[in-house]
């Protein structure tokens, strides 16, 4: 914004800056979400037990849901092989009494993904 405006045109300016500074933000958030989830799909793959290659293959992601407002991504396990997430991510009983190691991969790869989501989000807000 630059240069001197009339007290009728301020309205309009104003509304104007905020529609740019909105579409900024709304696809530098994507970007972000876009850039998460695609390092996440990438250190879950290469953390998860390495037992059943078929299942470590099948880690992906897709796009569940974009709108003018931003865009839902899924990180989810192919095929037969998501049955597995769950009890490797826990543990589970065995046949004689005893439990499973849990390997907290999904978690401890999440964690410092949100983490850094949160701080590119906010720099993408603060910069608009």
């Amino acid at each position: 914004m630059s240069g001197v405006i009339s007290v009728d045109q301020l309205s309009a300016t104003i509304s104007k800056e905020l529609e740019n500074y909105n579409r900024v933000v709304v696809q530098g958030t994507k970007d972000e979400a876009k850039k998460a989830m695609d390092r996440l799909v990438k250190d879950t793959k290469a953390t998860a037990p390495t037992r059943r290659p078929k299942y470590k293959n099948s880690i992906t992601s897709r796009k569940e849901w974009e709108s003018t407002l931003g865009v839902g991504y899924i990180w989810y396990v192919k095929g037969s092989e998501y049955r597995l997430s769950h009890l490797l991510e826990n543990g589970h009983a065995t046949r004689n009494g005893g439990r499973t190691k849990a390997y907290h991969f999904i978690k401890n790869a999440s964690d410092p993904i949100l983490e850094d989501y949160v701080s590119a989000v906010e720099e993408v807000c603060r910069n608009g």
